[in-house]
């Protein structure tokens, strides 16, 4: 799945029901890397992972900071 942030498409991944919980992955990495847990706990959470922006299959527009980053996951919540 995409969704737009800042005009970015960000590609993720959402499993489960119950309270919510996001995975984030580490630099140079993806959101593949949480399937062996995901599918563990999505009976108890609904679990979101993505693919922050230029990783995986989520857009890259620019160089971001940790703040950059940090709006994003922000938004993505809301």
């Amino acid at each position: 799945m995409k969704v737009s942030i800042n005009n970015i498409n960000i590609n993720y991944e959402v499993s489960g029901e119950g309270a919510p919980l996001i995975f984030l992955h580490g630099w140079g990495l993806n959101l593949n890397e949480f399937d062996k847990v995901s599918c563990q706990i999505n009976e108890d959470f609904k679990v979101y992972q993505i693919d922050l922006p230029g990783f995986g299959q989520s857009d890259i527009k620019a160089e971001y900071t940790l703040d950059d980053y940090a709006n994003i996951i922000n938004e993505f919540c809301l």
